[in-house]
């Protein structure tokens, strides 16, 4: 059972999801949570602190549920589940992914997801230079590019086959011929 604070932050999430930021009133947070608006002041002062709250608390639970996950020592294995985050993320956090596609125009969602891909980034350089890549930042800002629209495809369309993009994109990075 969810405390009344923890209901104004998944009642947020919820509906910043269903009808964007801008279109979700304190008032329709309160009503969905069923708790008074005057408790959203209270807790988190402004609808903006509440957006932070509900950002820190979502990827915080992404974070929670998927540690060690990018723990691999193989830079060609540490790719491929880089590879696989999408699917994975999205089905464990439907609800979360969708408020964040949403909401990617906002500036403090963009701060948040930017927090969150940074040590993924720095891995990702490493793996592709100890892979033997000539461009190493180059292929993983492609390769974020890949698994971002993914993550958004997924989202938009539940019935969209990640899976088999994924397993595409893993057989080209396994089957390509690097210069040593």
């Amino acid at each position: 059972m969810l405390n009344r604070k923890e209901a104004l932050i998944y009642s947020a999430m919820e509906l910043f999801g269903d009808n964007g930021y801008p279109n979700t009133s304190t008032a329709m947070i309160a009503k969905h949570a069923k708790v008074s608006e005057a408790l959203i002041f209270k807790h988190f002062h402004t609808k903006e602190g509440l957006l932070r709250a509900v950002l820190k608390t979502g990827y915080s639970e992404v974070i929670l549920s998927n540690k060690g996950m990018l723990n691999e020592k193989d830079p060609l294995a540490l790719v491929f589940k880089v590879l696989e985050l999408p699917s994975h993320l999205v089905n464990k956090h439907p609800i979360f992914w969708k408020m964040q596609a949403r909401m990617m125009n906002q500036p403090a969602a963009k701060e948040a997801h930017a927090n969150f891909m940074q040590p993924v980034h720095k891995l990702l350089v490493e793996a592709f230079d100890e892979i033997g890549y000539p461009k190493p930042i180059m292929e993983t800002e492609l390769l974020l590019l890949i698994v971002d629209a993914l993550w958004k495809q997924l989202v938009k369309d539940p019935d969209f086959d990640c899976d088999t993009m994924i397993t595409f994109v893993q057989q080209k990075y396994s089957q390509e011929q690097l210069p040593r």
